[in-house]
């Protein structure tokens, strides 16, 4: 039995560049000097014959951050095995010039769908034999050539990794197969096959964004990993020689920590970014499948695969905030140990300055008590009571000033009346002395 209608459409996946003007369908449609297909008022699509191996049709569609080149291939002529081939052949000569071509643009992924027709009721060896020569150009294991029943006909997957885009070069390429029944064609290349705003495209590319995000997350899980461990490292380096009262060290211990602990922030943060995309994808690629009623083992098992990959970043990223708090706990003590330390510094100085001011005002009372009545006919009072009053002024005025910064209002009003009380006995006991 011969398949009818072999044909491939594959999707090249590329960032959606902010600045504009980027048109890769446009591009190679210019290279290979086609023209827009009157037949497609709808979309751009242009169309022509690909070096006698097959008609392709290019179109391209902007979603979200991606830009979807969509590139069709369809056999010339009567169906044979050898078509399998001439329209693969096409699709990666288009890929090459892609590669070779994109310059800073490149694919970051690749889906290919090989598609084909049989006659209604056909099942089982008649089946197999007819996709027989594309399992044996792809060297399809054994174990995958059963097929998977959708609504759309018999699913197979060809391949699912890597492949050279160019020299220095690679990107994620998926292949798959559907065999479709004769009186489903029709529908089913115009609600999954060709249409770009649902379907196989949508499927892929959040399948492939899932892929992707997942692959990113592990270099910047080991990139986290080791700021985990050099906060850690610097956490207990500091714990261990710690010593309060090493003032001109400790300052920069901390130094030390709170560089780290930035670095470990800067990668916690990555991390959360990539695990809201890969959420956001993988509810928009179960939407996708559930619209269309796909729920085939092949992608069930890539869901269940991004959900436990997200299940692993939430468990890494809980792991992480244990390590802030503690990084945040370390430094709130710190910082508690260093306003303690600070603080008893300052009544230090505060006393310090205290005594300094009262020795003086000491002294000036007794020199300006002294030359007041010098060369005048007054007595001075007897030197036990100028020595008591000029200590208890001196003592009493430096009380109520620190009293008063501290914002003790009763104890810097009392401070305040005793000294007034001393200066006012100075006055009093001079006079007493002369009567």
């Amino acid at each position: 039995m011969t398949i009818t209608k072999p044909s491939l459409v594959a999707l090249f996946f590329f960032v959606d560049p902010e600045t504009g003007g980027f048109h890769p369908a446009q591009q190679l449609a210019q290279n290979l000097n086609w023209q827009p297909s009157p037949q497609q008022p709808s979309t751009t699509v242009y169309e022509g014959i690909f070096q006698e191996l097959a008609r392709l049709s290019l179109a391209e569609q902007k979603t979200h951050d991606t830009l979807i080149l969509q590139a069709t291939a369809t056999s010339l002529g009567e169906e044979n095995d050898s078509h399998w081939k001439a329209i693969s052949s096409a699709i990666d000569q288009i890929t090459q010039r892609i590669g070779t071509e994109g310059k800073e643009q490149y694919p970051w992924a690749v889906s290919r769908l090989f598609y084909a027709s049989v006659p209604a009721g056909v099942t089982g060896n008649a089946l197999f034999d007819a996709v027989t020569p594309l399992f044996n150009e792809n060297n399809v294991p054994t174990a995958t050539k059963k097929p998977e029943t959708t609504p759309f006909g018999w699913l197979w997957t060809l391949n699912d990794g890597f492949m050279q885009l160019s020299h220095t070069r690679k990107i994620w390429q998926r292949d798959l197969l559907l065999v479709i029944p004769d009186d489903r064609v029709q529908k089913v290349k115009q609600y999954f096959v060709d249409n770009l705003h649902q379907g196989f495209s949508r499927i892929e590319l959040y399948l492939q964004k899932c892929k992707h995000l997942a692959r990113q997350h592990e270099s910047i899980q080991g990139e986290l990993s080791r700021a985990i461990t050099m906060l850690q490292q610097e956490m207990l380096e500091h714990l261990v020689t710690s010593d309060f009262s090493q003032i001109h060290t400790e300052p920069v211990l901390m130094e030390h920590m709170s560089r780290q602990l930035m670095r470990f922030l800067t990668q916690k943060a990555a991390v959360e970014i990539l695990l809201n995309s890969l959420r956001s994808n993988l509810n928009l690629y179960t939407e996708h499948l559930e619209r269309i009623k796909l729920d085939t083992p092949t992608y069930a098992i890539e869901k269940a695969r991004v959900a436990r990959q997200v299940e692993q970043i939430e468990s890494d990223l809980h792991n992480a905030s244990v390590i802030q708090d503690s990084a945040y706990a370390v430094q709130d003590i710190q910082r508690g140990a260093e306003a303690s330390r600070f603080e008893r510094a300052s009544y230090l100085l505060g006393g310090t300055a205290a005594l300094l001011a009262g020795i003086s005002l000491f002294n000036s009372f007794l020199e300006i008590w002294s030359l007041a009545l010098e060369n005048s006919s007054w007595m001075m009072p007897a030197g036990w009571v100028r020595i008591f009053l000029s200590l208890l002024a001196s003592i009493s005025i430096p009380l109520a000033a620190t009293w008063f910064i501290s914002r003790k209002k009763l104890h810097a009003l009392v401070s305040t009346l005793i000294s007034l009380a001393a200066i006012t006995a100075m006055v009093l006991t001079t006079i007493l002395s002369n009567v």
